[in-house]
């Protein structure tokens, strides 16, 4: 009996170890801002208790943040930083429909609207 539970905690923690290395990512995005064009790139890696966001402007990490753990929804969350000296705002929305479901980030730099960025 307890020689069948350790082993089913095993397992457990193994599978929550492999489910935490695998990375979900964007395919990059090309973006015009201030009439130049920019690359786009986001990719969430899931944790045992938080998922990290990350969002990448020109090979620049911008947004590195921790979010709540299986994120699904609900309120869109809004993250803050900066590129190249211009405030950036991305806001991290779920999109579930009934035959898919995918993360959309949407991203603005001082103040503009520059794209929408899929995580599938």
């Amino acid at each position: 009996m307890l020689r069948t539970s350790l082993r089913n905690c095993i397992l457990l923690a193994s599978c929550l170890a492999i489910s935490a290395c695998f990375k979900v990512k964007s395919e990059p995005e090309f973006a015009l801002f201030n009439e130049q064009k920019i690359a786009l790139e986001a990719y969430m890696e899931p944790g045992v208790l938080t998922t990290t966001l990350t969002v990448i402007i020109e090979k620049e990490v911008v947004i590195d943040a921790a979010e709540k753990a299986f994120y699904t929804g609900g309120e869109p969350e809004t993250f803050a930083s900066s590129w190249r000296g211009k405030p950036v705002r991305v806001i991290l929305s779920a999109v579930n429909k009934p035959f898919s479901s995918y993360m959309k980030v949407d991203i603005y730099i001082d103040g503009q609207f520059v794209d929408t960025v899929v995580i599938a």
